[in-house]
């Protein structure tokens, strides 16, 4: 099995990501949701992020928040240790805009579409 390049996957159409606890589901998609923000011109109220369980909708708010959070530091200073950021920073030359799209994500989101499929 050929492992994800998360700077690379393609943005277009559905994604599903399955896999065992502890194999970095959560990270995948804070990632993912980043790169949709800025890559894909994709507006945080068009994003929608579904999981199983309360638990696992509440661990992917508080990440995803922190996510973009470590995304703002990173385009504020050009760096991070985070090595998807680095490659995130790398791939996006207009940082201004950049850092603009993630303070009005972060600003804003309580707006993220972010439910268990039940409440989907």
């Amino acid at each position: 099995m050929k492992p994800l390049d998360l700077g690379h996957v393609n943005l277009d159409g559905t994604h599903l990501i399955e896999a065992s606890a502890g194999t970095g589901k959560t990270y995948t998609i804070a990632s993912l949701f980043l790169r949709l923000l800025l890559q894909g011109n994709i507006p945080i109220q068009e994003i929608l992020v579904v999981t199983y369980t309360v638990p696992a909708t509440d661990e992917l708010k508080t990440r995803i928040r922190d996510k973009l959070r470590q995304a703002i530091n990173a385009f504020s200073t050009g760096d991070s240790k985070d090595a998807f950021l680095k490659d995130l920073l790398d791939q996006i030359e207009d940082r201004p805009r950049a850092l603009s799209i993630l303070r009005v994500a972060l600003s804003g989101f309580d707006e993220a579409a972010i439910s268990t499929i039940h409440g989907f």
